[in-house]
């Protein structure tokens, strides 16, 4: 970028009250949702463990209740993981993509002087 386009940007973020956050929080929401995938897969197969070879009714439903909270924590983590890491990553490749645009208009611009300049010449 060049340094007038830089001040300029900043002048603006300024300007808008644009703060520059942390990825503090998001990095605590994916090892959460990675927790939560861990906690809920824990949870299915101790579900099935538990329930394996019993006849006792509601040693089942304990267990049937037990493997779904484990499914629903799985999901929640599955949820939250992809959530934040996937916005990392399209923050990178938006301002990737703003930089890589304004770098062809600075050339487009630059291409249209020297034509103007040479449309305008020396006229003769």
């Amino acid at each position: 970028m060049e340094p007038n386009r830089l001040e300029e940007f900043e002048r603006e973020a300024r300007r808008l009250g644009v703060k520059g956050g942390s990825a503090e929080p998001e990095r605590w929401l994916v090892i959460a949702g990675v927790i939560l995938v861990g906690a809920g897969l824990a949870l299915v197969v101790s579900a099935w463990i538990s329930s394996n070879g019993t006849n006792n009714v509601l040693d089942q439903n304990d267990a049937i209740v037990m493997a779904l909270t484990g499914v629903l924590s799985g999901v929640v983590g599955v949820v939250l993981w992809a959530r934040y890491s996937l916005s990392r990553y399209y923050r990178y490749w938006l301002v990737r993509v703003i930089y890589e645009d304004r770098q062809q208009a600075d050339r487009i611009v630059e291409a249209l002087a020297r034509i103007e300049k040479q449309i305008s010449g020396p006229v003769g």
